[in-house]
């Protein structure tokens, strides 16, 4: 695939994107379809109504570049059908709010079927082939709700999935598959277009039906990523946990402070870093540049496990597993 088709694909993924989300707020408004204000929600930190479904620009511009661009193969159309599936969850979650239960078998449902499709449920007759699905379905799950548990401030998200989705571009291009790199690079160029509205002060919010999707989309590329590695360098695949290291860090960290506290480990609140760092007074904007420092720094560690040799990839490893530690430590 040349250069062309991936410059096609940002600037279409872009220019569908930028030219729909002020249509799209315009719509939120009018359906009342907005976040507002609740000082007595620790997650809500915004002081005006401001409108929701930013994920339906986003969904417009990676689908339809996926689809115009990437053909409409058994793996395009399951990963835009079951991010559609994750953005109907979302709105219904976004507007009428929907229990954790309902919303985890959605996004579980929707990890087994990509990952059959993926892999193939032959896979299941073996034991290591079992453990690989098993793995791919935890990875999407747990992905889709890390990146919705993150959604906390303006512009984190956005930008967080900007450098994830730019790294998984990064190694599309490396390996030379075709279909990754095509949704990595529209995912990118539309998250780089909503982030022109969703950074601070923030004029619409990805909401439940928009960062579902994403996470399912972040996680999905990795899975058919990791896939071609398997077999041929299966140590390369450690660098995807740290593709997607800051959702996965703070999820856990979040996860770890909300057990010590005997708190619901499914709500998102005060745990999350976004609200350790606010805690500190340190600003909005100073917050969301730090979360963007410590993601750029997962993905340095994952691009120099992907490329290194045995010894920079050890240290790399290393590296990346003890600076998150130290900075749980200070923070939770």
């Amino acid at each position: 695939m040349s250069m062309n088709h991936y410059c096609a694909t940002v600037i279409l993924s872009f220019l569908i994107t930028l030219l729909s989300t002020p249509i799209v707020r315009k719509i939120a408004f009018i359906s009342n379809f907005v976040d507002r204000p609740n000082p007595e929600n620790p997650g809500k930190i915004h002081q005006k109504e401001t409108a929701l479904l930013g994920g339906l620009p986003i969904l417009l511009g990676v689908s339809t570049t996926a689809f115009l661009l990437g053909g409409f193969g058994v793996k395009t159309v399951s990963i835009v059908s079951l991010a559609f599936l994750m953005f109907v969850v979302g709105l219904i979650d976004d507007k009428h709010g929907l229990p954790y239960r309902p919303r985890l078998l959605a996004q579980s449902a929707a990890a087994v079927i990509f990952a059959i499709a993926i892999f193939n449920l032959n896979m299941a007759k073996s034991v290591s082939g079992l453990v690989i699905l098993g793995l791919a379905i935890i990875w999407i799950t747990g992905i889709t709700n890390a990146i919705n548990l993150m959604d906390n401030i303006d512009g984190a998200t956005t930008g967080v999935t900007a450098l994830s989705a730019g790294t998984l571009l990064v190694v599309a291009l490396y390996q030379r598959d075709h279909l990754p790199g095509i949704l990595a690079s529209a995912l990118l160029a539309s998250a780089l277009a909503f982030l022109i509205f969703n950074y601070n002060p923030a004029s619409i919010f990805l909401g439940d039906a928009g960062a579902l999707p994403i996470g399912f989309w972040l996680a999905a590329i990795a899975v058919i990523e990791a896939k071609g590695l398997l077999y041929t360098s299966p140590t390369k695949c450690l660098a995807f946990p740290f593709i997607l290291g800051f959702p996965i860090y703070d999820t856990t960290f979040a996860t770890i402070r909300r057990i010590a506290l005997k708190k619901p480990i499914y709500i998102g609140g005060e745990s999350n870093l976004t609200y350790r760092l606010l805690s500190r007074k340190i600003s909005k904007q100073k917050v969301v540049f730090i979360e963007y420092g410590l993601q750029a720094f997962f993905c340095a560690i994952a691009l120099c496990i992907f490329w290194g040799n045995v010894h920079v990839a050890s240290i790399a490893i290393i590296l990346g597993g003890s600076a998150p530690l130290i900075i749980g430590r200070l923070l939770f």
